[in-house]
């Protein structure tokens, strides 16, 4: 929902979304009750599909990727070389990696699949999040997990007007902040691991 004014700025109801990465099959359903019908979201391996040139016909990438590093740096290096708009949730702390730095880079190298770019590397300063109001929980694909998130997340926006998006947000309803990736310590972002609800315990009873 914290998009929903950036994908109407980019006229997206009559577009195509596509997330990667099936999970549950939850997004089509999600993105479709928020008036974005047409989605592209399949299980199979999305990392073959690319490996083989089968990608679908798309305008917009929407996804929250597997969260081990590898994942989350071929995944940005996708979005950044399609040339295309694209938002990608992952950990705050990510802006900080050395790994986010290098695949912002990949425009330049043309990228695999359909929307290829060969125009110039993208800076990190060209990159912006929308940071929601209130952290994301998340349910763990096979009911494991945390039960509070142990980080904070944000939307990586790339190969997106910033000043334009900023005015967007700032036109809607939405209570996210919008910022340049430099800026997300400005808005409270801290750039490690959330302590989980019984270390945050433990340390308030220290102090």
């Amino acid at each position: 929902a914290d998009l929903m004014p950036l994908l109407r700025s980019l006229n997206a109801q009559t577009k195509t979304i596509y997330d990667p990465f099936f999970c549950k099959g939850s997004m089509v359903k999600h993105l479709a009750s928020l008036g974005f019908k047409n989605v592209v979201n399949r299980n199979e391996d999305f990392w073959a599909v690319l490996k083989n040139g089968k990608l679908p016909a798309f305008d917009v990438t929407v996804t929250n990727p597997p969260y081990s590093d590898e994942d989350k740096e071929r995944t940005v290096k996708f979005v950044v070389a399609s040339g295309k708009p694209g938002f990608v949730l992952i950990p705050s702390y990510c802006a900080n990696k050395s790994w986010f730095k290098r695949a912002c880079q990949n425009r330049s190298g043309g990228g695999s699949g359909a929307g290829a770019s060969s125009s110039s590397a993208l800076s990190t300063s060209e990159v912006f999040v929308v940071r929601p109001k209130v952290d994301y929980q998340y349910v763990h694909i096979e009911g494991k997990g945390h039960s509070t998130s142990p980080f904070h997340s944000s939307w990586f926006c790339f190969n997106m007007p910033f000043h334009a998006s900023v005015e967007c947000m700032a036109s809607s309803d939405r209570k996210a902040t919008v910022c340049p990736v430099s800026d997300l310590a400005k808005v409270g972002v801290q750039f490690k691991k959330r302590l989980n609800p019984r270390q945050r315990k433990k340390r308030k009873m220290i102090h």
